[in-house]
């Protein structure tokens, strides 16, 4: 074991649940650095950010303590996988100038 696993911080998954890892996030997003943070979160989805994991994890834990539990459904669509959208009719203008 090395002396940065041994005396480094601890890592963890973010569980929006836990109160502690939602007041982290929260000095993290205040002070804009990781540098105050007593635990380092691991990157456990397809995302390559983590940031915008957490933000996801904070949206859908409020979203359920709101509104209850969410469908299958509901949740997909918050991600925006499988979410059609309607292209533009007209995707440009062609301006005609008048000499």
């Amino acid at each position: 074991m090395s002396k940065i696993e041994q005396y480094g911080r601890q890592h963890e998954v973010f569980d929006a649940t836990n109160k502690t890892h939602r007041k982290i996030f929260h000095g993290v997003v205040k002070y804009k650095t990781w540098g105050n943070s007593p635990i380092r979160f691991w990157l456990e989805n397809e995302k390559n950010n983590l940031i915008s994991q957490i933000t996801d994890e904070m949206v859908r834990y409020y979203m359920m303590k709101e509104f209850g539990k969410l469908s299958p459904d509901e949740g997909e669509a918050m991600t925006g996988y499988g979410v059609r959208v309607r292209p533009n009719p007209r995707p440009y203008k062609r301006k005609v100038y008048k000499e």
